[in-house]
């Protein structure tokens, strides 16, 4: 796993972990201050909760992707404006597409990293 990859999942535990948050430098705080919290938190924190080994064991988790579009609740326009929160998080977090690939109805891992690099992503 490239060092770039690394930095990010830490800066996404510090993240979260409001205790921890205080490096100017952690790429999640640096696209906060640019793009504003709202905006930026709930798609990087579904990104999170999906690679997170706590969540593996819920039945609807499904390790190959983490689906956006969910047709029993969401419409269109549901679809649209969280398809275009994620757009504008991979735009303003570069460092995201070394980690994700962002699809038309889902979010997988870049295919450029091994099954080792996604299983030393889960621990």
């Amino acid at each position: 796993m490239n060092s770039n990859i690394e930095r990010l999942l830490s800066d996404m535990i510090s993240y979260y972990d409001h205790t921890k948050n205080t490096e100017e430098d952690n790429f999640l705080l640096k696209a906060q201050n640019k793009l504003g919290r709202k905006k930026m938190f709930s798609r990087t924190l579904s990104l999170f909760g999906w690679i997170n080994p706590i969540n593996h064991n819920l039945p609807d988790f499904n390790p190959d992707k983490y689906d956006i579009f969910d047709k029993e609740v969401m419409d269109s326009e549901d679809f649209k404006e969280v398809y275009e929160g994620f757009e504008f998080v991979f735009k303003n977090i570069p460092e995201m597409k070394e980690l994700f690939v962002l699809k038309e109805e889902h979010v997988e891992f870049n295919p450029s990293l091994s099954k080792s690099d996604i299983q030393d992503i889960y621990l």
